[in-house]
């Protein structure tokens, strides 16, 4: 049995595994309002799907207006240590992850981040970004398979029956490249 930390000891427990690695540069995809504040980096480069969320990050130098896949095709590979994806998978079909997870490990100099509900976990449009917010899959730890190391919790969006957003939900983290 496993124990589910909370969604700060996980966010610790995955800083304190990447701090060693000394990364200098992130891909941050899928950055929303809240870009990844896991590890602080030299090079910090968002991407998001939604312009709003873009333009709403003013200090950031490099900030492009993309999805997951056609960041893959527009930046060299290896060009970023580590790739982040956190709540982003969960919005794509599950074929269409399937395809990226593989992609995105080989663009990724060293180490891919994805956060991510356990399962499926209802979630409509809650804001102007409209159908970019819908959860479209469920993913489940034993799915990432060999390379990936897992940190299970518990997260909590909020309750807000209106839109869509469960209770806190199971959770985890799922990264490759630790070399565990």
């Amino acid at each position: 049995m496993t124990h589910a930390l909370d969604t700060p000891e996980m966010f610790m427990d995955v800083r304190r595994r990447l701090e060693p690695m000394e990364i200098a540069s992130v891909l941050d995809i899928g950055c929303y309002k809240h870009p990844q504040g896991v590890i602080a980096v030299p090079r910090h480069v968002l991407v998001d799907p939604f312009q709003p969320y873009i333009d709403a990050h003013q200090s950031f130098p490099e900030r492009y207006c993309m999805d997951w896949e056609e960041s893959l095709d527009f930046f060299e590979p290896k060009e970023f240590e580590a790739i982040f994806l956190l709540d982003v998978i969960e919005h794509l079909e599950k074929e269409q992850g399937q395809e990226l997870l593989p992609r995105t490990v080989e663009a990724a100099g060293r180490v891919v981040v994805i956060f991510t509900p356990t399962g499926f976990v209802v979630q409509n449009p809650i804001d102007a970004s409209g159908e970019l917010q819908r959860h479209k899959s469920g993913w489940l730890p034993e799915e990432f398979g060999d390379g990936w190391t897992i940190i299970n919790g518990i997260h909590a969006h909020g309750v807000d029956p209106l839109h869509g957003r469960s209770a806190p939900a199971e959770c985890f983290f799922a990264i490759h490249g630790l070399g565990l």
